[in-house]
């Protein structure tokens, strides 16, 4: 993460199985103009 992150100040990570899952729901899912937001709550 670190080698990136001055590319996106300001955003926090989010796992990348949710970012694949919402990727995947963009292509196969039944919504249009969806925006599909991908967010990480850590406890």
């Amino acid at each position: 993460m670190e080698a990136i992150e001055d590319y996106f100040p300001g955003q926090n990570p989010v796992p990348m199985e949710r970012v694949v899952n919402a990727y995947v729901k963009s292509i196969q899912g039944i919504g249009t103009g969806e925006i599909i937001r991908v967010f990480y709550l850590s406890s």
